[in-house]
């Protein structure tokens, strides 16, 4: 289970970026929320002076209750969470998805340990720029750490790393990596990390499988089989390409020389890094929507939901190297799943013409990514 952290403890750290030290509720509490709404959230400790002695404070329902009120009187309002703990109370406040916030009539964001006023031309700035977090940067909250984790997963990406990060364990190194969050319950996984390291990740991304399709001929109505892989990301790719291997037709070319030559019906590295592509750009927030692998009698297509990344298109996407999910592309690349640079599209057009195929077709289709490949002339079915 999470390790919680004491009052005690989070006061010894001093006040900072994500920590302030309020001794009461002032009258001006909303400033405090919406300064850490606006920036990357934080904890307020109520009932700890500024030189983080614990003093204590009416915890309350009533008090709670002020709290709530403090919140729910921003624009937009904050929707924080107390806890008591001792004889004090912990606020935790998140980053807001809906910037700028304003408390009191003013707007306001954190800065090391100072709430101060943003000026007028930030307000505008931060209400045109901002994007909401990303579905991999989002926590997810009911992740419990580190029960929840797959060790073989996790180990498998761990390997990869560079010596100083992989002696690190996980409660230190997924936080430094910016994929956990330290909050006062214990750590909290961002959504990429739950996709790579959960033993269960359908249960907190109902959406995350990649669906195998068999089909019998080319009309794509008659599925011979079904199988829905919902793994933890590292193991995802091999146990996929396993079946697909299985159903693969191969040419057996005979060349005078002792060893024939077996030619698979489609080039396998570079199915799997469309596979790879496909996890790793796809939209999460389409919800309900699965990436696909479709083996038909003539073609085989990997379907990728949310369509091209913004500035993507077909004609420019060869030398793209536009990123969605950044932080879960991250992760991948340091466990040597994919490369960073955006040499995917490449890889996969070399193998291709290695194997003897055209390269895949890649097309934006309605919201939805769909790279075709080519059966080798002597494996068709």
């Amino acid at each position: 289970m999470n390790k919680k952290v004491g009052i005690r403890e989070l006061a010894q750290r001093g006040e900072g970026q994500t920590l302030e030290f309020k001794l009461s509720i002032p009258k001006n509490f909303a400033k405090t929320i919406c300064g850490m709404a606006n920036a990357s959230g934080g904890m307020i400790l109520l009932g700890v002076g500024d030189d983080g002695s614990i003093q204590g404070i009416d915890t309350s329902n009533k008090m709670i209750a002020a709290v709530e009120n403090h919140s729910n009187s921003c624009s937009p309002p904050v929707h924080l969470t107390v806890e008591r703990n001792e004889d004090c109370l912990i606020v935790n406040v998140p980053e807001s998805s809906d910037k700028p916030v304003m408390g009191g009539g003013q707007y306001y964001i954190r800065r090391g340990s100072r709430t101060v006023k943003l000026q007028p031309k930030e307000v505008r700035e931060m209400g045109l720029v901002y994007n909401p977090p990303s579905f991999d940067k989002a926590l997810c909250r009911d992740f419990v750490f580190p029960d929840g984790i797959d060790t073989s997963a996790y180990e498998t990406w761990r390997r990869s790393l560079s010596p100083p990060l992989a002696k690190m364990p996980p409660a230190e190194l997924l936080p430094k990596l910016s994929t956990a969050e330290i909050h006062s319950g214990g750590l909290l996984l961002r959504n990429a990390a739950v996709l790579m390291f959960a033993k269960d990740p359908l249960r907190f991304v109902p959406y995350c499988q990649v669906t195998y399709l068999l089909f019998n001929g080319a009309s794509g109505t008659r599925i011979v089989k079904r199988q829905d892989f919902a793994l933890p990301v590292p193991l995802l790719f091999d146990s996929v390409m396993e079946l697909l291997e299985r159903h693969m037709n191969t040419a057996y070319v005979l060349t005078g020389k002792p060893r024939r030559t077996n030619i698979p019906e489609y080039p396998v590295l570079a199915v799997r890094e469309a596979l790879v592509n496909a996890v790793v750009h796809r939209d999460w927030n389409l919800r309900g929507a699965n990436v696909f692998l479709e083996l038909h009698s003539d073609r085989l297509c990997v379907k990728s939901p949310g369509g091209f990344p913004l500035g993507v298109t077909a004609e420019n996407i060869h030398a793209s190297c536009v990123r969605r999910n950044e932080l879960l592309a991250d992760l991948m690349q340091r466990g040597d799943l994919i490369e960073k640079a955006g040499t995917g599209i490449a890889r996969m057009r070399e193998e291709c013409e290695t194997h003897g195929t055209p390269p895949p077709e890649i097309a934006d289709i309605g919201h939805l990514v769909t790279v075709t490949f080519t059966p080798h002339p002597k494996a068709v079915r």
